[in-house]
């Protein structure tokens, strides 16, 4: 593996900076040692033209996996001011272009996806896949294997300011991410997943993400409010609705709804020092999360209504407790 990194300062208050690398990352223990589990469930056998008894899935790890490979290149600027009311503004933009070969994954889309991928013709999807006389199946292995290509790239942004107002200090910030490209290429297929929030299971994710805090803290008390901004999406990036062109309610990925909503929540955060005890603080905190109680936008994906990786199930909760140090 090998990095190189560059930064250059011009004036005191702009900072460019970029780095390349070649980066590895071994597979795990789970990766490699997951216990084998056993399933059934029902099957196309493209090789029979019809559905056929389910056959046994097994999922588990793989022992002769190999290191992910990865290019990874970023390069942006950090802009700090420091004259009149621009003194404590802060901004960082940096774009990643980052691609992983033989990335560590089990194929998408199951069994099913790896019997589609054999009958077009595809040599490790066959070495899978267990025939019985007749072209039969009877056990597809779903194990952890290096798949062919992971590509993703996107922008990540940070815009922070501070400024003391009365007695105290109030801070804004905001942690921003934007996706132009969750690329995954299994079997020769390839599916680009950024702006996908409503599968669990395809490792999807919002072409937006927004993260801001508002923090006023005078001693001895602090309180943040939280925004979280979770970009409108698609249920599955593999499927067409209404709204796309080509679509046709003939064709197999044809659904009647492919989108997700966007949702944005707020939390809120305080606490209070009570310094009663000589060299030891006490801090008293409370937190209530989802303080609008906004019910999450409709996407199932199996067991769920939703997608909890992004949106909140419970509703509006409450947390109080004590800190102490000593």
């Amino acid at each position: 593996t090998w990095k190189a990194s560059l930064s250059w300062q011009p004036i005191d208050w702009l900072r460019l900076r970029a780095t390349r690398s070649r980066d590895f990352r071994a597979p795990n223990f789970a990766d490699l040692f997951l216990a084998s589990a056993s399933a059934f469930g029902p099957i196309t056998n493209r090789f029979l033209g019809a559905p056929q008894a389910p056959p046994t899935t097994v999922t588990g790890g793989s022992p002769d996996l190999e290191a992910e490979r990865a290019k990874t290149t970023t390069f942006g600027f950090v802009f700090q001011p420091a004259w009149g009311w621009s003194e404590g503004l802060q901004l960082s933009v940096d774009h990643y272009d980052i691609s992983v070969e033989g990335y560590i994954s089990s194929p998408p889309g199951g069994g099913q996806f790896i019997i589609d991928r054999c009958f077009a013709g595809n040599a490790q999807a066959c070495g899978l896949i267990t025939f019985a006389p007749g072209q039969v199946i009877t056990e597809i292995r779903n194990v952890s294997l290096n798949l062919d290509e992971l590509v993703t790239s996107g922008q990540d942004i940070e815009l922070s300011y501070r400024r003391p107002v009365g007695a105290g200090n109030l801070s804004f910030r905001v942690l921003a991410t934007h996706v132009e490209e969750v690329t995954a290429e299994s079997f020769g297929i390839a599916v680009d997943r950024a702006g996908q929030t409503g599968s669990l299971l395809s490792n999807g994710v919002p072409d937006w993400l927004v993260n801001s805090f508002v923090t006023y803290t005078r001693e001895p008390f602090s309180v943040t409010l939280q925004g979280r901004y979770i970009d409108k999406g698609v249920v599955d990036a593999t499927r067409i609705d209404p709204s796309d062109a080509g679509f046709d309610n003939t064709v197999f990925n044809s659904t009647n709804d492919n989108h997700v909503a966007s949702a944005f929540y707020l939390n809120l955060y305080g606490s209070f020092d009570i310094r009663a005890f000589g060299d030891q603080d006490v801090e008293v905190f409370g937190v209530v999360n989802n303080l609008l109680d906004k019910t999450p936008p409709f996407a199932p994906e199996g067991q769920y209504p939703t997608n909890p990786t992004f949106f909140d199930q419970i509703g509006r909760t409450y947390r109080l407790g004590v800190r102490m140090s000593f």
